[in-house]
């Protein structure tokens, strides 16, 4: 357990020296991921499954907000493609707006539209969470901003990409 909360907190400082260079407020916060994730990433190379609840500020639709991302350069970064809630592969599930991880990954968000950038997000398989985090940003509104699919990646990569504990100092 130890180990897993050092490696949140070393994702945490790393997403917020990455987001801060964007000229506004934008961070990731209540992070954590499960080191067992690891053994899915495999599953994930080549392909980019994400499940998408509800529409950013900007209005975008699902696709488009999927066609803004690409996983983790750390997993190939490979493009994000669209899957049906509670797919029982390996994927990133986010909501605009709140919603539990065990929502996220049982299929059972609620769609939601805030007037600011927040996003739940989640990595799960099955109905199984491995990690979490929130992503706020009073800067950016959608995939019709050039930093949205950089800005949504930070999070992606604090909750798909689990650090290996020899890693973790």
């Amino acid at each position: 357990m130890r180990q897993h909360a050092i490696a949140s907190v070393v994702f945490l400082s790393m997403t917020a020296c990455g987001t801060a260079s964007l000229g506004g407020a934008t961070s990731v916060h209540n992070a954590s991921v499960d080191p067992g994730f690891a053994q899915y990433n495999r599953g994930l190379r080549g392909q980019g499954p994400v499940v998408i609840y509800g529409s950013p500020p900007d209005g975008a639709t699902p696709a488009a907000v999927a066609g803004a991302l690409r996983l983790p350069a750390r997993l190939g970064g490979a493009p994000m493609t669209l899957v049906e809630p509670g797919s029982a592969q390996p994927r990133l599930a986010i909501a605009f707006g709140a919603a539990s991880p065990d929502e996220l990954c049982g299929g059972t968000a609620a769609p939601a539209s805030p007037p600011t950038l927040y996003i739940s997000g989640a990595a799960c398989v099955g109905t199984r969470v491995f990690g979490q985090g929130i992503l706020e940003s009073g800067s950016v509104r959608g995939p019709s901003d050039p930093d949205f699919g950089r800005v949504v990646n930070e999070l992606a990569s604090v909750i798909l990409v689990p650090v290996r504990a020899s890693r973790v100092r």
